[in-house]
């Protein structure tokens, strides 16, 4: 009889980033979402801007929707 051990299934939640932020936070969080380098997701979005303004309006609705990261407790 073999035993398995029961692995904890988080949600992990997508966040806009404190600390990765140039505009809103919304590339950040992405990238810390995928784990990949936040340059990578502006990119993206860059391309997508000069693409169709797709980009624009992704970023924008983002911002609107994601919620901000919270603030970790100060020591």
């Amino acid at each position: 009889m073999t035993t398995k051990k029961k692995k904890s299934h988080r949600r992990k939640h997508l966040h806009r980033s404190r600390k990765d932020r140039i505009i809103g936070g919304v590339c950040g969080g992405l990238a810390k979402h995928w784990h990949c380098n936040p340059m990578w997701t502006r990119l993206l979005f860059i391309v997508w801007f000069l693409i169709a303004t797709l980009g624009l309006w992704a970023y924008i609705i983002m911002w609107i929707i994601v919620p901000l990261e919270a603030e970790r407790a100060k020591r």
